[in-house]
């Protein structure tokens, strides 16, 4: 998948120009594509709540404060500097923006390797796509929930079937196990080709209260066809999921 972050953190260029190498100049015979590295794999369903964020493995790289799926706030030292963030205001917690080390993918990238479309060469990718991690933690320091977000950033081919990455996600914590919503149409929002996607599930698994957020559908204003042109408007749409995972115990009845 094309480059969809401000910078890479290429610390060595002579290191990074022969790890290119390696992926566009393979030897006789062989073939180009790089091995799996799972050491960058941040794989935060796998976190245990409560773990303290002294013992956050260094995967989970560069935290910031997190903005509720938007961009990076307040850039922190370490997950101990959660505090300087403020609160969410509706779990009480901190939220902290992380990435996986994505290096590895900027070389390859600048170098037209086609191995980091989404996929496990890539950083941040989550059920197919690419996503934005945040971890959520309380006043003592301990990690009790999380957030995975589709990336609006992603090329429009992947981004108009983000929506579908929610059927993954009930898969993975049982789709028996949700309950959904389906929410009106807020004024000036409009269907998609006949369809109209706002839904919520949610569900409790294994003392986690799951939350996945569904969206499909043209915001107000957004339109297939610009009105004075007759240009298509390729990126007029929302298609997105929200993944929210907190401690059962912290969620309101």
């Amino acid at each position: 998948m094309p480059s969809i972050r401000l910078a890479s953190r290429a610390t060595n260029a002579t290191a990074a120009f022969l790890l290119a190498a390696a992926f566009v100049l393979p030897a006789a015979g062989t073939s180009a594509q790089p091995q799996p590295v799972d050491d960058f794999k941040a794989r935060i369903w796998e976190l245990p709540l409560g773990t303290p964020v002294a013992d956050i493995p260094a995967r989970y790289f560069d935290p910031h404060c997190g903005t509720n799926g938007g961009p990076p706030s307040l850039r922190l030292d370490s997950f101990a500097d959660f505090a300087r963030c403020r609160p969410d205001p509706v779990t009480g917690l901190y939220e902290v923006w992380f990435t996986e080390d994505d290096e590895t993918e900027y070389v390859g990238l600048a170098y037209r390797s086609q191995y980091f479309a989404p996929g496990p060469f890539a950083a941040n990718v989550f059920v197919g796509h690419k996503v934005i991690f945040s971890l959520l933690i309380d006043g003592a320091g301990l990690v009790q929930g999380y957030r995975v977000f589709t990336d609006p950033r992603e090329p429009t081919r992947y981004r108009e079937i983000a929506e579908a990455a929610g059927d993954a996600l009930m898969g993975i914590y049982g789709f028996t196990n949700f309950t959904c919503t389906d929410l009106d149409p807020l004024p000036g929002e409009t269907e998609i080709e006949g369809r109209f996607l706002k839904r919520q599930c949610v569900a409790v698994v294994d003392g986690r209260h799951v939350t996945i957020e569904r969206h499909y559908f043209r915001k107000p204003g957004q339109r297939q066809y610009d009105p004075v042109t007759g240009l298509e408007n390729p990126n007029y749409f929302e298609s997105s999921t929200r993944l929210e995972v907190i401690a059962e115990a912290l969620v309101q009845p």
